[in-house]
């Protein structure tokens, strides 16, 4: 096995922890929108930090399925993976 399968295997061991995080921050952005539209700038600027913290958390939360149940994909680590991620964008929206 060269460098790339392990790469692959990780690129789809992230994705849906990727893909989560991104779909909480823009669903958080057209339903809470900010209080003072002047200040739509500095809520631009937040969305990569957002995304990023949404990931970290999904990814941990995606580890944590893998260890414990021993495989990738069951339906409890990626509910485990989106609450993780509504928590993390509610706690970084307050």
């Amino acid at each position: 096995m060269d460098w790339i399968a392990p790469a692959w295997h990780l690129a789809g061991f992230a994705a849906p922890a990727a893909c989560c995080a991104a779909a909480t921050v823009c669903a958080a952005r057209l339903l809470w929108r900010p209080h003072n539209q002047h200040n739509s700038k500095s809520w631009r600027q937040r969305l990569l930090p957002q995304m990023m913290c949404n990931f970290l958390a999904g990814f941990s939360a995606l580890l944590a399925g893998l260890i414990i149940t021993g495989h990738d994909g069951r339906i409890s680590t990626y509910a485990a993976l989106i609450f993780t991620s509504a928590a993390c964008q509610a706690w970084m929206m307050r």
